[in-house]
């Protein structure tokens, strides 16, 4: 499930020059190793990948790979490195070939339904589904793995790639030994691939949940009962007593919060984010604890200064955002500009909108 870009050529393959090229986005060559006829070439990005780009060069040829669970930022640089192996080779691009319009925010959307697809339907006829291009090793990942998250092979599109792109992130993804991938690739008598038949386990929406990312741009995140059933099942195990990600006790707190499967209770989405920030995540729940005390939640009421304690909690942008209005809207008592523009700016050189379009509003600079 890896998109490969061909280009064809007899001008001989320097990596060195080739990676010095490359210097502006931060990309590192990992590895190399020779296969048959030829040569591969593991690279990533300092900063986003969580998957190797793999360039594979062979009797003038050269695959490109890019795993359709890469990071965002891994796929949208994927059009310059195209451009650039093209730039490499000398060769002119047609108009119609344009790396930049061929994969572009609607080849990224496609190409990681296509990944989520096929785990889908990996997972329907085997135990695991592996990610061979994983930074840590090969990752094997089973449907009792992802449970743990409440996610199944019912959830959304954007919630897999989503929570797989998490726990690659941060390295909590199980990785196991080149061996075991013979289990995952059916062969017949012949000791050829199997073609099976399978049906993409479908998600059905029960709820869509908005949030906005750090541009500016409307998400949606999908739930299905499945889903819910899971969350509520991992909120029994961590009243148990038992460990539960502490993302996972964010996401209990959301379908609280929206009322999603269950009947909307703001104190229990309160508690459930309350025990995400004890368990230290520091991202999503203070946030999402914030605008709670921000907007008030059923039975629970507005209350500018806890949001503010909860906002100072975490590392998100929006946070920094928010910190800054309560300065300059005087949620704690007195405004207090220049607390205001340090975190506008705190929260602006992180990329957030709401904080950039805050600074460029004439009336604050004066």
């Amino acid at each position: 499930m890896t998109h490969t870009f061909f280009l064809n050529s007899d001008t001989p393959f320097e990596p060195s020059l080739f990676f010095e090229w490359l210097n502006d986005c931060d990309i590192r060559l990992s590895y190399s190793c020779e296969m048959d006829k030829g040569w591969a070439y593991y690279f990533v990005r300092e900063k986003f990948s969580h998957t190797f780009f793999v360039l594979e060069f062979s009797k003038g040829v050269c695959q490109l790979y890019i795993d359709p669970f890469a990071s965002m930022e891994d796929h949208r640089i994927f059009p310059y490195i195209v451009d650039t192996l093209s730039n490499y080779f000398g060769l002119v691009v047609p108009e119609e070939q344009n790396p930049f319009k061929i994969y572009d925010e609607d080849w990224i959307e496609e190409h990681i339904a296509e990944g989520v697809a096929y785990l889908k339907c990996a997972l329907c006829v085997s135990p695991f589904y592996y990610i061979e291009t994983y930074v840590e090793g090969v990752a094997a990942i089973s449907v009792e793995y992802l449970s743990k998250f409440g996610i199944s092979i019912h959830s959304s599109t954007p919630r897999i790639y989503g929570y797989i792109s998490y726990l690659m992130r941060k390295k909590k993804l199980e990785v196991t030994s080149l061996e075991s991938l013979a289990s995952f690739y059916q062969l017949d008598s012949n000791g050829e691939e199997m073609e099976l038949e399978v049906e993409v386990p479908q998600h059905i929406s029960i709820a869509k949940v908005k949030s906005w990312q750090i541009d500016g741009t409307e998400t949606f995140d999908s739930f299905a009962r499945e889903d819910v059933e899971l969350l509520l099942n991992l909120a029994e195990c961590y009243e148990r007593g038992e460990y539960v990600e502490p993302v996972v006790l964010n996401d209990i707190g959301t379908i609280f919060q929206e009322g999603v499967g269950v009947e909307q209770d703001g104190e229990k989405a309160v508690y459930w984010y309350s025990q995400a920030i004890s368990q230290g995540e520091r991202y999503y729940s203070p946030v999402n604890l914030g605008d709670i005390y921000r907007k008030g939640c059923g039975a629970v009421q507005i209350s500018l200064s806890r949001a503010v304690d909860a906002f100072l909690l975490s590392d998100d942008p929006y946070a920094y955002y928010r910190i800054g209005q309560a300065y300059e809207e005087g949620w704690l008592g007195a405004v207090n500009n220049e607390l205001a523009m340090h975190w506008y700016q705190k929260s602006a050189k992180n990329g957030h909108h709401l904080a950039l379009k805050r600074l460029a509003r004439d009336e604050f600079h004066s």
